[in-house]
């Protein structure tokens, strides 16, 4: 008869780890090729992530240099210059803030060059460019209703500058297009929209620095129309 032999925790302990080493040995030859091509990815991802960072630090360096050249040239008031860099800085870095604020100053200059068409198409890019949230979302806003006003456009500049008004969270904002929608209005021959105009900046904005410009205009309208 075999006697039976007792096996201790200490030993169940050993096979246990015995176990697990052969388990873990058994996996790793079986997965090993797996598993160094999964190391190489993460650091082939960690390399391209620092050649990005690094990439995209250059690209805002070089897109300063143009931008800055840009501005200058726009301040000196040279605008065919200032339109070459800009638009370089926008073709080549449009990704970038800079560049993004590049198709603001363009819509800007051609503005003021009296080429609407154009100047849209810089501001509509512009608009795409930001979220509603920016500053520069709502001035391109301005800009292209600007330019419908250029145009001669003033129930479409009346509309859109009243849309801005409602839309804004800024009180400046708001009134600044409020009163351009009305002055659109009249444009337009609306008078009763202008007034309407004219009256919310009354009655929402009392504080507001125009709210003795948006009185006289509004008492005069209604001059008017007694006098008629």
């Amino acid at each position: 008869m075999r006697k039976k032999v007792k096996i201790t925790k200490r030993q169940l302990k050993e096979d246990e780890l015995l176990q697990a080493v052969m388990t873990s040995t058994a996996f790793l030859k079986e997965y090993w090729q797996k598993i160094a091509i999964g190391v190489c990815i993460i650091v082939v991802a960690a390399g391209i992530s620092a050649f990005y960072l690094s990439f995209q630090k250059n690209k805002l360096s070089e897109s300063g240099v143009l931008y800055s050249q840009a501005r200058l040239a726009y301040q000196d008031g040279n605008q065919e210059e200032a339109i070459t860099y800009f638009e370089q800085l926008v073709d080549q870095y449009g990704g970038t803030q800079n560049g993004k604020e590049g198709l603001m100053f363009l819509g800007n200059i051609y503005f003021e060059k009296d080429e609407f068409v154009r100047a849209v198409e810089m501001y509509e890019k512009c608009k795409k460019s930001f979220s509603k949230e920016d500053i520069f979302y709502m001035s391109a806003r301005e800009g292209i209703a600007a330019c419908y006003e250029g145009q001669k456009k003033y129930d479409e500049a009346a509309k859109e500058y009243e849309a801005i008004a409602n839309s804004s969270t800024d009180e400046n904002v708001s009134i600044r297009n409020l009163m351009a929608a009305a002055v659109a209005y009249q444009e337009a021959g609306d008078v009763s929209q202008a007034k309407k105009q004219y009256q919310k900046i009354i009655d929402e904005y009392p504080e507001s620095r125009l709210l003795k410009t948006a009185e006289n205009k509004l008492k005069t309208l209604e001059l008017i129309a007694k006098g008629s």
